[in-house]
């Protein structure tokens, strides 16, 4: 059951994609507000440390794969939405859907490569490895969080406990094979974190002749951040 009154965050809307498209025309070209509005809507703002918030004015400011993007997704009960604006590409993206709950983010990833090839992770080529001791330290750790080897000291309290609680163990299940053999992780690439200073490193894996990635982040000698990548 879902009250009427939940719905008020969404003002009671009704849209379709086509309604979006017309209106993120007329934003996008001026016609709408000042092109000084636009850049306030879409700065992100700074904190006194130096630090950037990642929003403007309601949106999130950062980036795909190096590309400017910003956008948000919400949901209320009965409704989800993503949407991913890239300026430099003069490309939006939006997804509909008519369930609370929903979680359009690989559906989103999927619009994102199909509009922008050129970043699939599958157009990278390997080059030589600047730090294959790096490269070492991070096969070890994906096999210390994915299959919980002990003495788990390469990965972050986090992951810590993300190896050993019975909740992830689906989660890991997936991704056990993966890691389980002996195929060689090959290093792709490094890049700035958004709205940081650290680093996330990107790994290749091929099993079975399947293509997988996996994005790192390192933090003072240990595994800080995991993430398994589409393509």
């Amino acid at each position: 059951p879902i009250s009427e009154a939940s719905t008020f965050g969404a003002g009671g809307v009704v849209a379709t994609l086509a309604d979006w498209g017309r209106w993120g025309q007329a934003l996008h070209s001026g016609r709408i507000i000042s092109d000084a509005s636009m850049r306030e809507i879409f700065t992100a703002a700074t904190l006194s440390d130096g630090s950037s918030t990642g929003y403007g004015f309601g949106m999130e400011v950062d980036d795909f794969r190096g590309v400017r993007r910003y956008g948000h997704s919400g949901q209320t009960q009965g409704f989800t939405a993503d949407y991913a604006r890239f300026p430099d590409r003069g490309v939006s993206i939006l997804v509909l859907a008519n369930a609370y709950g929903g979680n359009p983010t690989s559906f989103m990833h999927r619009l994102m490569l199909r509009a922008m090839p050129d970043l699939s992770y599958d157009e990278i080529v390997a080059t030589d490895d600047p730090d294959p001791a790096r490269t070492e330290l991070v096969r070890r750790a994906l096999r210390q969080v994915i299959l919980a080897e002990e003495p788990l000291d390469l990965i972050h309290p986090d992951m810590q406990r993300f190896a050993r609680d019975p909740a992830t163990e689906p989660q890991r299940a997936e991704l056990r094979n993966i890691v389980a053999g002996d195929a060689p992780l090959t290093y792709l690439r490094s890049e700035t974190l958004p709205n940081s200073s650290g680093e996330r490193h990107l790994y290749r894996i091929v099993i079975d002749g399947e293509t997988h990635y996996f994005a790192v982040v390192l933090r003072d000698g240990v595994l800080f951040r995991l993430r398994y990548e589409e393509r």
